[in-house]
């Protein structure tokens, strides 16, 4: 599914496009600018966040105005290969150095993200 059938999916559902869209804007951003490459959007979830066993999520919280928090997941696979472009460093597991890159990444877009609310 393209970038603009999924947004104009998730503007139709229950979470809104006041909230949603800064959020996918600053995650479209951030990947074409720190790690020059596109991103595809998975099922927007609300309420407990589940876990697997190969995946990777960050979760940043909201203060200010919007309280809430924000999470953005990826598998193993992705998390590694965002270390790959930031850094130019390759592993295959999650590590310090993954957790730390995928922070830094869901810190931007969080940041931008709320700006832009």
């Amino acid at each position: 599914m393209d970038s603009t059938a999924e947004v104009k999916r998730i503007t139709e559902s229950k979470w809104g496009w006041e909230l949603v869209s800064p959020f996918l804007k600053s995650t479209q951003e951030v990947f074409q600018t720190m790690l020059a490459c596109g991103c595809e959007f998975g099922e927007p979830q609300s309420g407990p966040i589940g876990r697997t066993s190969d995946q990777v999520t960050a979760i940043i919280s909201l203060t200010g105005h919007i309280v809430g928090s924000i999470s953005i997941s990826f598998t193993t696979k992705t998390a590694t290969n965002i270390l790959d472009r930031i850094l130019g460093i390759e592993t295959d597991e999650v590590d310090d150095f993954v957790r730390d890159a995928i922070g830094e990444v869901a810190n931007t877009i969080a940041g931008k993200g709320k700006r832009d609310l």
